[in-house]
């Protein structure tokens, strides 16, 4: 399973973007739709170039068949098998959560229960946010991941949680809990 998820995980973006990122990384674009670049080491592994290719392929065909053509591989680098990279398109977080078995939220501001947003908050600045005085979330996003990767979103960060760090415009989650991101 490890395995299927490495190799999903592989295949989301477009040429040019996935030279641009050197780690696992979404691109969280304005209008929802998503972009995974994922970069993976196979160099000591047994699989070949055609059959990564023929593997992600069966993979994304699968899903479409049963939920719709929701998921592109834009492209896929498996010429160094020591820096494969792959590019994926989603339509929206349902078809990322789906086709990687994740668990995560894009959702309107308004629309997220204040309860969910606990913890501490930073701008991007450095200064703490207070929760409740945050002033500018007319039309502000929330997104909300478990796992340790790179994101980066189409848009201003207004705050973040302890689970994020970020450095020249791309948030990075530490995979221990919540990840949370408001932007707009």
């Amino acid at each position: 399973m490890v395995t299927v998820v490495l190799l999903m995980s592989l295949l989301t973006g477009c040429g040019n973007t996935a030279k641009d990122y050197q780690e696992n990384t979404l691109i969280i674009n304005r209008n929802d739709s998503i972009l995974e670049v994922a970069v993976e080491d196979f160099q000591d592994s047994q699989v070949k170039q055609e059959e990564l290719e023929a593997y992600i392929k069966g993979q994304i065909d699968a899903y479409n068949e049963k939920n719709g053509k929701k998921i592109r591989m834009r492209s896929i680098d498996a010429e160094d098998l020591s820096q494969v990279r792959l590019v994926l398109s989603y339509e929206d977080m349902d078809s990322y959560n789906g086709f990687n078995e994740q668990d995560c939220a894009l959702e309107e501001y308004a629309n997220v229960e204040t309860g969910s947003l606990k913890g501490t908050y930073t701008s991007p600045d450095g200064t703490q946010v207070n929760m409740d005085e945050l002033t500018e979330v007319q039309n502000a996003r929330v997104l909300m991941v478990e796992a340790a990767i790179d994101i980066v979103v189409k848009g201003e960060i207004l705050c973040f949680n302890e689970e994020i760090s970020v450095k020249d415009q791309i948030a990075t989650s530490t995979g221990n809990g919540t990840a949370v991101i408001i932007f707009k």
